[in-house]
């Protein structure tokens, strides 16, 4: 963490300050707030202890991912920007 600070301050590209991880991080608090709330619909829809096999297993966790990502982007458009800008413009 101290280095990609270091990086950071000195203005030096590291892969960390790439779009995709600069995106990921901007959605990350509103992944935290809808994540679990989607793995909780997918227990109800999937049933709370399946029995699948790995390859099956795997995909769902991964569509839990697209979900909470995609539900996530939306929060953070539709809610999280807004406030933001509401907020400042009060300044």
């Amino acid at each position: 963490l101290a280095a990609a600070a270091v990086g950071d301050v000195r203005r030096i590209r590291t892969p960390l300050a790439g779009p995709v991880l600069v995106k990921l991080g901007e959605l990350s608090f509103a992944f935290y707030l809808v994540h679990l709330l989607v793995i909780r619909v997918v227990e109800l829809v999937a049933g709370y202890h399946p029995r699948w096999d790995a390859p099956a297993a795997a995909g769902l966790a991964a569509l839990t991912v697209v979900v909470s990502l995609g539900c996530s982007w939306l929060l953070h458009t539709a809610v999280e920007n807004p406030a933001r800008r509401t907020l400042i413009a009060r300044r």
